[in-house]
């Protein structure tokens, strides 16, 4: 059974052109343009095996918050927050660097997050 991946990214390009990847990936994915209704899929119980979430998403709900709700509802689910900027936060599982590397970097953290949630199950 394919693993699917739960993308939030704000930017239209950007979420289009890592929807194209990860789906090339052998991944469904799940796209939201915004927190709002990511958080709304979330609560009501969508399933998916790892998260990809853009750090400062515009409107009411930024990354982090997103972050905090899926681990409340998913709390052995890898979250990957993703952002322009550097960012230290202690409660991030994987930190991935937009536009800084290549989307194979980031083809490789999500198979590290699926390869390390799987050995701890």
């Amino acid at each position: 059974m394919r693993k699917t991946v739960l993308l939030v990214e704000d930017e239209p390009i950007v979420s289009e052109m890592w929807c194209n990847y990860i789906s090339e990936w052998g991944y469904a994915v799940k796209p939201y343009r915004n927190g709002e209704l990511a958080m709304h899929a979330i609560m009501w119980g969508l399933k998916y095996d790892v998260a990809v979430i853009d750090l400062s998403l515009e409107g009411k709900i930024d990354g982090l918050e997103l972050m905090e709700a899926s681990r409340g509802k998913n709390p052995d689910t890898p979250i990957i927050i993703a952002s322009v900027y550097g960012f230290k936060y202690s409660e991030i599982d994987y930190f991935f660097l937009k536009g800084d590397k290549d989307l194979e970097d980031l083809k490789e953290v999500i198979e590290d997050c699926l390869s390390k949630r799987e050995q701890a199950q």
